[in-house]
């Protein structure tokens, strides 16, 4: 089950530690310029999501087994070498926008690798489907991280960065819904490393110290999303409508390349990219519901009453030729004769008698649904 106060825990310690760790760095460094400014912050992020992920108990096992620890050991530490390279050394332009399009390039090919979804399987998509998905998720990912990167560095906007860390705790929420726990609390402790690594980064008054860390924001949303829609049930509707609300941050853009905006724009731009993600978390809450009420409806006591929600009660009288007797019967009353007896290790819900007219005996044939499932065993009496 889901414990909303080890989330919590591990959002405020990823919060706390980030805050620290690039207020830290920042002060061993004895001067302060925007390649100091983005390494602190790369670092910063990169110890706050591993402590954050410790208090989860989530350790990606080497070498990688599935698509999640390929996230984390793979895909996370490659982007976040690409941007400590472009931010440390004075690569050109076109030099940093080749490595970021080999990596789009090739990210997709690495979550997936060894999975069903790149093997021929006549019940499902084939691979060559598969793989066309991902060159369109490749070009969504180049387009977003080389333009977010490029905005955020011309105008330091906090924005940006804040968005992605809301497009983050989205796509968790989303994914953990759709039931995969485990790759959803992923998304806290980065998102609220990413926090607190962007916050700081407006203490610099330099420009461009927080396009490092948004490049690294782009590839964690994208990676989690894929995650969560090859290995976690999340539909690519879904995935594509969060991964593309960070890049409404970007407007209304302001010719003002100061480091600080006003604060009214950027609660302006945050409330533009929550509207998106709102309306699918609205939904996905919606469609879990109605997944998750019958098994989520009280359950009697005595699992072998007859209630009146029953199942016997909603379908009206037994037919003529079932006495009364056998709703106290030996299966009713879970007996534990020979071919009974794994039905005391069950929680009946209901009991349900009909009439078995097929047969032609009058025998009556008992449905018990078993709680906790929406299997239900059927027996001949």
């Amino acid at each position: 089950m889901p414990d909303p106060a080890l989330y919590g825990r591990a959002l405020v310690v990823a919060l706390l530690t980030s805050l620290s760790c690039v207020f830290l760095l920042r002060r061993c460094l004895e001067r302060s310029s925007p390649t100091r400014n983005a390494l602190a912050e790369l670092l910063g992020v990169s110890i706050a999501a591993a402590v954050g992920l410790a208090v989860l108990q989530i350790r990606p096992r080497l070498p990688p087994l599935n698509g999640l620890d390929r996230f984390l050991a793979v895909v996370l530490p490659v982007a976040l070498g690409i941007e400590l390279v472009t931010a440390t050394s004075r690569l050109a332009e076109k030099q940093a926008l080749l490595l970021r399009c080999v990596a789009a390039a090739t990210f997709g090919g690495i979550l997936l690798y060894g999975s069903v979804h790149l093997r021929p399987d006549p019940n499902a998509w084939s691979a060559s489907a598969t793989w066309a998905w991902l060159i369109v998720w490749g070009i969504a990912l180049i387009g977003e991280w080389q333009g977010l990167v490029t905005f955020v560095r011309r105008t330091s906007d906090l924005a940006v960065p804040l968005a992605l860390s809301g497009s983050l705790l989205c796509a968790g929420l989303l994914i953990m819904m759709a039931g995969y726990l485990k790759g959803g609390s992923v998304a806290f402790p980065l998102a609220a490393a990413l926090v607190g690594a962007a916050w700081r980064g407006t203490q610099a008054d330099r420009p461009g110290s927080l396009s490092s860390v948004t490049g690294l924001g782009v590839v964690a949303l994208f990676g989690l999303l894929i995650v969560g829609r090859y290995f976690g049930g999340l539909t690519t509707g879904t995935a594509l409508v969060v991964f593309g609300a960070p890049l409404l941050a970007r407007w209304p853009e302001s010719s003002d390349a100061s480091p600080s905006l006003p604060r009214k724009r950027v609660w302006l731009r945050l409330a533009i990219v929550a509207l998106p993600l709102a309306f699918v978390l609205f939904r996905a809450k919606l469609d879990f519901d109605q997944k998750m009420r019958p098994l989520m409806l009280e359950r009697s006591p005595r699992a072998t009453e007859f209630t009146e929600n029953s199942e016997y009660e909603r379908y009206g009288r037994s037919p003529e030729g079932v006495d009364d007797a056998f709703r106290k019967g030996p299966l009713c009353s879970r007996s534990t004769r020979p071919g009974n007896e794994d039905l005391s290790r069950f929680s009946v819900n209901s009991v349900h008698s009909v009439a078995d007219s097929s047969a032609g005996t009058g025998r009556p044939r008992c449905l018990v649904r078993l709680a906790g499932s929406r299997a239900s065993l059927r027996r001949d009496w």
